[in-house]
Parts: structure tokens; sequence; C-alpha cells
């Protein structure tokens, strides 16, 4: 008879003490069941197996290394036998530890493309003497499973030999997914003979769709010192009251093409935010406040004051839950001479009580090769002209354009207006997704010019045509396409708001 391994999921394993091997066979055994029924299980000394260890579909399971290693000492260099651990459901790997198999350390392999694995630390090796597969690597993505990798090493002891014209022979593949198949995102850790920013171990189409390879966005991959090494780390600069200025300053002269700022405070800066050419600047709100005040905002030579210039050929994007707020009229928000995206955030000009001057646009239209793209968030330009507010009545057949309170011309005055102070189109590409709109839908198109000329709604002066994707004129009635949703709204002080809603 032998002993009985019971665990804490009731699961009871038989183990032969006549067996010569059975302190072996025990872990290894306990392994293998840990990888049907999931849960946590923490090492407490190494473990050398001869198959892969198997994460079943639908299992959720970590492993603590603990200091100790899983060695896979098969000699077999084939497909599926020589991984240390082969995932079908989801998998965390913590701590520190070696993973080893003669091919791959770890596959996600979901049949049903729904294998997770998170590696948070320890060493993985692969790749071993003799080992001659192609597109193979120590940590391996297929279908659409995602692995994601916060740290560790991770070490391919012999080159992949791939049999990809347009890959690079000869690559250390420390990570490789199956294809355009397959994620594998990297925020941490450091690889051997390999970069992760440009790993050569994809084909020409799949390094296309990822100019930053497998690292993630908003991290960076640098070379070690005197090695062929590569570490990723966070990218992002912390942005404090005092430092922004410094910080855009120097964009100039840093080598990276990509920069990430997030704000650790509310910033009032002394300087427009000015985006050079060259630079993809990413910026994140994070719950904090930019404050545009013309009292300490320093104009432009004209004696414009400008929140936001992107130079040609570079790129802002604005992301996080938090603002951008204008003071007075006189501020114009964005300049976007290069390509502008705004996920999230609340921009918003304040317009004094009793104000009757002029009032700046939010986004200044400049030329045909810039897009300026906005997929959520919530603009006010701090304007309303009231003349418009029968507008929806009126599309809708509520009313007459010959009921309506006001005339003609002052209903199409009011429109332009009101769309106008939101977005001065010009010539750029400017699509909207999504987002909630302060005094003007951004289906009328710009100045209006969507709406129908049935209705004599349209303005006199228009020319730039839509900003929802696939909307076309149509001279009997206002068309929004199938892809859209917009919803009206009301301000708490009266006005209307529209909030559009892209349903891809």
């Amino acid at each position: 008879s032998g002993n009985v391994l019971t665990d804490g999921n009731g699961i009871s394993v038989n183990i032969e003490e006549s067996e010569e091997e059975t302190e072996l066979n025990y872990m290894e055994e306990k392994l293998r069941r840990w990888g049907e029924v999931g849960g946590e299980l923490t090492l407490n000394e190494s473990v050398t197996i001869f198959t892969p260890i198997i994460i079943h579909e639908d299992v959720e399971a970590t492993i603590h290394l603990n200091g100790y290693n899983i060695i896979n000492q098969t000699n077999s260099l084939e497909y599926g036998a020589g991984e240390a651990i082969i995932v079908y459901g989801n998998l965390t790997i913590e701590g520190e530890g070696i993973v080893e198999g003669s091919t791959r350390a770890v596959w996600a392999r979901g049949a049903e493309n729904d294998a997770v694995v998170n590696i948070n630390g320890g060493t993985y090796i692969g790749c071993k003497e003799g080992y001659t597969g192609g597109g193979n690597s120590v940590i391996y993505a297929s279908g659409d499973n995602v692995i994601n990798i916060y740290g560790g090493t991770f070490e391919a002891l012999e080159a992949d030999k791939t049999s990809y014209a347009d890959k690079t022979d000869g690559v250390y593949a420390a990570l490789n997914v199956q294809d355009n198949h397959g994620t594998i995102n990297v925020y941490g850790g450091t690889f051997v003979n390999f970069n992760p920013a440009a790993p050569g171990t994809e084909p020409a189409a799949w390094n296309a769709d990822h100019p930053n390879g497998f690292v993630a966005r908003h991290y960076k991959s640098e070379k070690v010192e005197d090695s062929d090494n590569y570490v990723v780390r966070d990218a992002t600069i912390i942005v404090e009251q005092g430092k922004l200025n410094d910080i855009l300053a120097n964009l100039k002269k840093t080598t990276d093409a990509e920069v990430f700022l997030q704000l650790k405070e509310d910033v009032t800066p002394e300087k427009t935010i000015d985006v050079p050419a060259g630079k993809d600047v990413y910026l994140d709100l994070n719950g904090q406040t930019i404050t545009i005040d013309p009292e300490t905002l320093t104009p432009n030579s004209n004696g414009y004051h400008y929140a936001f210039i992107i130079r040609e050929g570079g790129s802002l994007t604005i992301d996080g839950d938090g603002a951008v707020e204008a003071t007075t009229p006189a501020p114009i928000m964005f300049y976007p001479a290069g390509d502008l995206v705004i996920e999230n955030g609340t921009f918003i000009r304040h317009i004094p009580e009793g104000y009757n001057g002029n009032v700046g646009v939010l986004f200044v239209g400049t030329s045909s090769s810039v897009s300026v793209t906005i997929n959520g968030g919530y603009f006010d330009g701090g304007y309303y002209n009231a003349n418009a507010a029968e507008v929806e009545d009126i599309l809708t057949g509520a009313i007459s354009i010959d009921n309506a309170t006001v005339s003609k011309d002052k209903i199409q005055a009011a429109i332009k207006n009101n769309v106008t102070v939101l977005f001065n189109k010009s010539s750029n590409k400017f699509r909207i997704y999504g987002g909630t709109f302060v005094g003007a839908n951004p289906a009328w198109g710009d100045e209006g010019c969507m709406l129908p000329e049935a209705l004599g709604l349209r303005p006199w002066s228009y020319y730039q045509g839509a900003f929802l994707e696939g909307q076309g004129y149509n001279k009997d009635s206002l068309v929004i396409p199938d892809v859209y949703t917009i919803t009206k709204g009301t301000h708490e002080d009266g006005r209307p708001t529209y909030t559009v809603t892209y349903n891809k």
C-alpha cells in the first residue's frame, strides 16, 4: 500500500512507495492535480518533471514559486512535450524561482482562445541545446490567448532558427506569438539577448501593426549597458506643479518618439502646452485639473492664448478623468497642426456672467492632413445662443420653421455660432465617436452644414462637412448613421447637451 496525499481541495492521490522516485512522483502528481482543479499553491521544494504541467480549461490557478524551481527534464524537443507549463485556463505565477522547459517554459494554448497567463516574477528558460524549432520561444501565446508579463527574467538558451523569410535568423526567442494571433503584453522584466520592443520573431505584417512590439503602451524597453539584454520599465513622466514647462521644453531634446505624461496634481501652465514635431505625447489627466488662465499664460506673438498646440508631425492623446478649464473667454483650447485624440476628460471654458464679447473656439481647424478624433469626454464652450432652442422640434416636425418663435435667419446664426464655439473644423479630418457636448449636436455638422435645406435651417455660411463617421448630407432630413446614438439632455443651467454613442 502507499501513502495518500490529500490536498485542501479534497483531491486524493495514491503514491506507490515501491517506486524508487516516490518523492519526485509525489510532487509532480501534486502539481498535475493542482492543474486540474486550480486554487493557490506554494512550492516548498523544487520539482523535476518529465511531461508538462497542464492548467486545464476553466481552471483559475496561482502558483507561488517561493524560491523553488519547476524544470522539465525531458530531452524531447517535440511540440507539446518539452514545455514546463501549458495553460488552457487562467494562471498567475508569483515570486522568484525557475520555470524551465526544453522547448518552452510557458505556453498559453486555450482551445477556446480564453487562456490568460499573468507572470509577476521568476526566471524562465527554454530553447535548450539542440532545439531547432521554427517560430518557438520561451514564452509563447497561440490562438487568441493572452500572456501579461509584469516582471521576471526570460532567456532562450539557443537561437530560434525561424522559417519566416522576413524574420531575423538567429534571434534569441524569449517571446513569440502565433503569427497575427496571440497577445503578449510586457509591463516589466529582463530579456536576455532579446528586445521585446523590436522582437524580430514576427512577420512583417505583425510588426507593422505593433510598432512597440510586445511592450505595452506607456512602457519602454531599454538596452542594459555593456550587454545584449533589455529591461522594460514604466516610461510615464509624473508632472508636478511648476514642472510642466520644464518637461515640455525637454521634449525636443529627448530621443524618445513616445512620451507619457501623468499629472500628479493640479497645474496652471505659464506657457502653452506645446507638443513638438516628431513626438507622440500621451497625457493622463489622472483626476487633476489644468487651469488655463490668461493672467498666468504667456500669449503668442499675435497676442493669442493657446492651451495646447500640436506641431505638424507630432500628436497628442489625452485620457484620464480630469479637466482642462479656461478661466475666461480668451484662450483657444486646441490648435492642432498635428493629430489630436481625446479619450476622456472635461474641457470647459468659463464665461463671466453678463459677458458679451467674442468667445474663442475649443478647437481651431488647421490643415487637411491633420486628424482630430474624439472618443469620449465632456465639452462645454461656455456659450449658447438660445435662438437654436427649437431646432429639434423643427427637425422632428413638431413645429414648422414658419411657426418658430424667432426668425429663420436668427436660428441659422445661432446654429452656426453654437457649433463653431466647440469646433472650428476648417479642413481637418474631424471625427467624433463619443462624448457629451453642451449647446450643439455634432450631427448638425460643421457650422450646421449637415442640416437639411428643405427645412430652411441650413446656415448661409457652411463648407466643411460631417463630424460623424459615415454621415452623408441629405437635403430633405437630418440623417444620423445607424452606428450612432445621440441622446439629448439638459445642463443644470438649462442649456441642452448631446451625448454621442458609437456602436461599432
